[in-house]
């Protein structure tokens, strides 16, 4: 049975506008208008009371291409007349000279008469994996997000969703893990580091979704052939090739399917010397983007020849620190990753994404593996990383979402992040390393809108329990505790024993009241200071008090490493004073958990207080 909930119909005055179906309808019934009046008209229902720029709208409907003003007024005096609109007496659609347009009725639900509609709901993951999950609306605002995203695109379908019922999407891909042939497996990283290159240079074309890393990585490795892969993936099209690397010789092959007929669409081989392994990789993305698109313009064409670095070797030691990071180890293979991008830096000086790579794993091995008095120096390192990378390369997507990435994460400066956070998401668009930690971002500073980057990501990542984990914790900042259980138990039947898996869902259980399934959920919790922390919080829900007390001593025991998660117990045990000041320590110390502060349910029974509020203030929350 098809588990997928349809985006309500939406009214305002004598007229309803049918997101699913694209259609506007009067008194009369249905009227035609053009998919970019539809496109315009979802993006100001979507926000409706605010004023929408026209680089908003340019962005979202014509998908960044550049065209003239003149093509917005057409659309909107198209608009203007199939509502009975008047620019002078405008009722529908106010125009603020130079600046953009505002809706301006009210919107409601279609046959509800009241106003405002009722609080949304979270689309359904995957059906099959998620099969008693109840049916639910969607949340209609976000709804329109992505039928903005839609008009450009002409066929964008929100997944993952039954792979009985899958659209193909005519403008997606799947570049598949390159097979390293040269029977060295020391070799395979190169191998991993041209996919993820040619990946990434296709990942900046707006108009086309790429499938991420993960992912693509599980359906090569399930043995599925290109036709099963398209549907578990939903994209059009798959690439896949080797790369056999000798001496200074490099032959790379590739070759694009169309996924839904199972035939070769291109196929290319290179035989060249080391040096061309960046024109290589430029050719092959421009011929699959050529082939997915038709003709590219002189921008897109520029975008994917465009090559990070000049200097085989420094790629060689790039691509050695991202196969090294990606492993997601301990800390000596964090620190042999920063290693190798030092290298590639001192072979490349210039070369802006091993800045920003180096920065990422400086925040990792801080937030993961360094005490609490060497935090501050080691945030201050990823920064300067960060912004090296950002001065040298500014149209670098991975460059801005690494500075905005070190400012939230090791200086809990929100407000300066946004910029940062905002550009790479421009550059970026398809990305799902981008859009996960940015859509945290936005969830935590911007509330639901921080959904639709999370939902994107999920659907380029939907074998991966990254972007699923990420929507749980995206709920749980919004309050939202019974949309944020499917999605953690998704993320936990994709990657059983998941890190934070099992606390987030204890956090939803608990905050609806259920602790006694809450406290089944953290024993499974192998993380400890978040088992610990939710222990302590359960057992003394359910009276247990002497158990309560030894799993907050043990949480105890780490020091000012764990002061956030004290402050949780705390703030739930109802001490006040004692949460605050586990509070105010977690900040002297630089605690990376305070990023939740401003929005973490566990922290509700003191979020009123003075001494929250001026501690907020200075973790620089955007207003």
């Amino acid at each position: 049975m098809d588990t997928a909930a349809t985006p309500p119909r939406l009214a305002f005055d004598r007229f309803v506008f049918d997101p699913a179906d694209a259609r506007l309808s009067g008194p009369d019934g249905p009227i035609r208008i053009g998919n970019k009046a539809l496109g315009v008209l979802a993006a100001l229902i979507a926000a409706r009371g605010r004023l929408l720029t026209k680089d908003e709208l340019f962005e979202t409907v014509w998908d960044g291409t550049v065209v003239s003003e003149s093509a917005l007024t057409s659309v909107i005096k198209e608009l203007r007349r199939a509502l009975g609109d008047d620019r002078q007496d405008a009722r529908f659609i106010e125009s603020v000279y130079g600046r953009g347009y505002r809706f301006l009725p009210e919107v409601r639900e279609a046959g509800v008469d009241s106003a405002p509609p009722p609080r949304p709901k979270a689309p359904l993951v995957d059906a099959p994996t998620l099969a008693a999950a109840p049916r639910r609306k969607w949340l209609w605002p976000v709804a329109l997000a992505m039928l903005v995203i839609a008009i450009g695109i002409a066929a964008w379908r929100f997944v993952p969703r039954s792979t009985a019922d899958v659209d193909l999407a005519s403008s997606s891909v799947a570049v598949l893990p390159f097979a390293n042939i040269s029977g060295d497996k020391d070799e395979d990283y190169f191998a991993a580091g041209v996919t993820e290159e040619l990946r990434t240079r296709l990942s900046r074309l707006a108009s086309l979704q790429v499938a991420a890393r993960a992912s693509s990585v599980s359906v090569k490795t399930s043995g599925l052939d290109a036709q099963a892969i398209g549907k578990r993936l939903a994209v059009g099209y798959v690439i896949d090739g080797s790369v056999r690397r000798e001496g200074n010789i490099v032959r790379v092959s590739a070759t694009l399917v169309d996924t839904r007929t199972g035939f070769q669409r291109w196929t290319q081989s290179y035989d060249r010397k080391l040096d061309d392994v960046f024109a290589i990789q430029g050719d092959i993305a421009q011929s699959v983007a050529s082939a997915v698109q038709g003709r590219l313009g002189k921008a897109q064409a520029a975008v994917l020849d465009a090559s990070l670095t000049s200097v085989p070797a420094a790629f060689d030691a790039y691509a050695k620190g991202r196969a090294l990071f990606d492993l997601s180890g301990d800390e000596a293979t964090y620190r042999a990753a920063l290693a190798a991008f030092d290298r590639a830096i001192e072979l490349d000086p210039k070369y802006a994404a091993a800045y920003a790579q180096r920065s990422r794993v400086l925040v990792t091995l801080a937030n993961q593996f360094a005490s609490t008095d060497k935090l501050r120096g080691i945030y201050a390192e990823s920064l300067r990383s960060a912004q090296t990378g950002v001065a040298l390369s500014p149209d670098l997507d991975v460059a801005q979402a690494a500075l905005g990435y070190v400012l939230v994460n090791g200086f809990l400066d929100f407000a300066r992040a946004a910029k940062p956070y905002e550009r790479a998401i421009h550059l970026g668009p398809n990305n799902a390393d981008i859009l996960i930690p940015y859509g945290l971002f936005a969830a935590r500073t911007q509330g639901e809108q921080g959904l639709v980057s999370l939902y994107k990501a999920a659907t380029l990542d939907p074998l991966s329990a990254r972007p699923f984990l990420s929507l749980g914790a995206a709920f749980m900042s919004l309050h939202r505790y019974a949309d944020a259980i499917p999605q953690f138990s998704h993320a936990l039947k994709i990657t059983p024993g998941l890190t934070s898996g099992h606390s987030g869902l204890g956090d939803a259980l608990l905050m609806l009241g259920r602790p006694k399934e809450a406290r089944a959920q953290y024993i499974a919790e192998p993380l400890d200071f978040t088992r610990l922390a939710g222990l302590a919080i359960t057992e003394r829900q359910l009276r247990n008090n002497t158990a309560a007390q030894a799993a907050f001593d043990e949480l105890s025991k780490q020091g000012d490493a764990v002061a956030y998660q004290r402050a949780q117990v705390l703030a739930q045990w109802g001490n006040s004073k004692g949460a605050l000041d586990a509070l105010e320590a977690a900040f002297r110390v630089g605690d990376a958990g305070l990023v939740k502060m401003r929005s973490d349910p566990l922290l509700m029974p003191i979020n009123r207080q003075p001494r929250f509020v001026a501690l907020l203030a200075k973790i620089h929350f955007p207003s």
